[in-house]
């Protein structure tokens, strides 16, 4: 993906991807870069052309200042498009026959499951019945849901996960706690189910990094305890 103009802009930084360099094969850049689709760009009057001109910026492959792995909603998209119905998972996911419409979310599930669990290569990966599970306890696999938590710091939980706004600010904080592997997305598409469900997988899997760190174990989230099975 290089940049292609009609006219003259202004320089950005872009990379031709090198699958070797990415986070995971279905990435579109390599880390430390995000992907831009094509969109008009306004270039700003100059002597040469005191009324200004508007250029096609083509899709792209943009440095990320912090230089950190970023998803954004377009690529989440596309990723699920072009990917998820290959996807050849080890787990079977259950039936939940009190929820009409609850296999409607499988495809993502299972995706976005796979991917993160490729990502962090955990002892203990994540099953994607649990995430299942947790959206049927949750919302109840109701996608547009939004509720208001018992505490203002806290915020809303938003979507078929309930992310609630302190997590959804931490997953886009170049300067947070997340070391890596940023999440940005807009209130509106968090509600989007499969930005949802990437997201939520993304944190949970956070939680599992930091416990593990924290107490020198794994930690089976899917059984809610922990093995104690230290790392050598």
């Amino acid at each position: 993906m290089t940049i292609r103009l009609k006219d003259k802009s202004p320089k950005l930084t872009t990379v031709k991807p090198n699958n070797n360099e990415k986070i995971h094969p279905w990435r579109f850049c390599p880390k430390g870069y995000h992907y831009v689709r094509t969109h008009p760009l306004r270039v700003p009057p100059s002597k040469s052309n005191p009324d200004g001109h508007t250029v096609t910026r083509h899709e792209h492959c943009a440095k990320n200042p912090h230089h950190k792995d970023l998803l954004n909603h377009f690529e989440i998209s596309e990723i699920t498009k072009k990917h998820f119905k290959n996807v050849k998972s080890k787990y079977k996911l259950g039936s939940l026959k009190e929820f009409p419409g609850s296999s409607k979310y499988d495809l993502e599930i299972q995706g976005w499951v796979q991917y993160w669990n490729d990502v962090y290569k955990l002892v203990d990966p994540i099953d994607p019945n649990l995430i299942k599970a947790l959206m049927a306890t949750e919302p109840g696999f109701k996608e547009k849901t939004l509720n208001t938590t018992k505490s203002i710091r806290l915020g809303k939980a938003h979507g078929l996960m309930q992310i609630i706004d302190q997590t959804h600010k931490i997953l886009s904080d170049v300067n947070g706690e997340l070391r890596d592997h940023l999440i940005d997305l807009s209130d509106d598409e968090l509600l989007d189910p499969t930005a949802n469900i990437c997201a939520a997988i993304r944190w949970l899997i956070e939680k599992k990094v930091t416990a593990t760190a924290r107490l020198g174990t794994y930690f089976d989230m899917d059984r809610g305890n922990c093995r104690i099975q230290r790392y050598s």
